[in-house]
């Protein structure tokens, strides 16, 4: 997933087949809900023109996400350099990302370890930009860090049941909340 964030319109990218799909669909409706204009885009490592499952498509569309027409795109390094942030279902993609764009790492994440380092940074502030804010997280990060980082995964249900697809649907409304909630916080208008 790719969100850039320039300064009149944010752009994200999401990277993968089924996982990024719903992600990008559902923080484009988060930030829709919160008046933010942002391109929320997808993009994987699978063949071009893919479709999204069935079983995938009648799961989310209980979600009111409809992915039916979705068809997978490669990732280049055009959308990638053309991106504010590109976040990633699993830690090999980082690595992947930036190797299609070197220069992409610092703001290059996996959807959980952007919430995570962002619940360390602490939410962004009124007046910071969000690309600032993105950059925090990056601070003092290396590569090493994502050597063998399961943890930070979103687990794939490609091929499985329902139960797994709504599983990963939650795992991943989830972050997309966090993520949110942290760079984008509703401000509480002062009485």
């Amino acid at each position: 997933m790719v969100l850039e964030f320039a300064p009149a319109l944010p752009h994200a990218l999401l990277y993968d087949l089924c996982r990024s799909p719903l992600a990008a669909a559902l923080l484009s409706a988060r930030l829709g809900e919160r008046g933010i204009a942002a391109e929320v885009d997808s993009a994987g490592l699978v063949a071009s023109g893919e479709e999204t499952s069935d079983g995938l498509v009648d799961v989310l569309r209980e979600w009111g996400v409809d992915l039916a027409g979705h068809r997978s795109r490669l990732i280049t390094a055009e959308a990638v350099e053309r991106a504010d942030v590109v976040l990633t279902m699993e830690h090999y993609q980082v690595a992947e990302v930036a190797l299609v764009a070197p220069d992409a790492w610092d703001r290059t994440f996996t959807l959980r370890e952007a919430v995570r380092r962002g619940q360390r940074v602490g939410r962004r502030a009124p007046n910071e930009d969000v690309a600032d804010w993105f950059r925090q997280l990056s601070a003092g990060r290396t590569r090493m860090e994502l050597v063998g980082a399961w943890h930070l995964d979103v687990a794939d249900p490609a091929g499985q049941g329902s139960l797994a697809i709504e599983r990963t649907a939650d795992e991943v409304q989830g972050l997309v909340d966090g993520l949110v909630d942290l760079a984008w916080p509703n401000r509480r208008a002062k009485a």
